[in-house]
């Protein structure tokens, strides 16, 4: 088995330097060396879609708010990881089919989709 590839660490930020036809940028805002040498990593956001055929392009506003959910990502996966093991104290003793125990299974299951794992 393949050992999975590990994001770039947070805080990621939303930055507006572009190449020309993106919104924006995810860039990681430590100055730290990275293995390229550039010191950061960058992600430019540009998102069109395939509809009946043709391509369309998500307005400003969309793309926006799509580069805020990617930005906030590591952070969130953090804080996942950190209730998990709240969340199943809470559930011990409960019966396993209550929504306690549900809403382990979930944060287990992003938890496994973001590390490129099965749940």
């Amino acid at each position: 088995m393949s050992e999975v590839a590990k994001h770039t660490p947070g805080p990621w930020e939303i930055g507006t330097e572009t190449r020309g036809y993106e919104v924006c940028t995810i860039h990681q805002v430590t100055r730290q060396p990275t293995e390229d040498g550039l010191g950061q990593s960058w992600v430019y956001i540009h998102a069109p879609r395939v509809i009946d055929g043709d391509w369309h392009w998500p307005d400003g506003e969309e793309q926006i708010a799509n580069a805020r959910v990617i930005a906030a990502a590591p952070d969130l996966l953090e804080a996942l990881k950190a209730s998990e093991l709240g969340v199943e104290e809470l559930c011990t003793g409960q019966h396993p089919d209550n929504e306690c125990w549900n809403t382990l299974r979930t944060i287990r299951a992003a938890i496994a989709e973001a590390e490129g794992r099965q749940p």
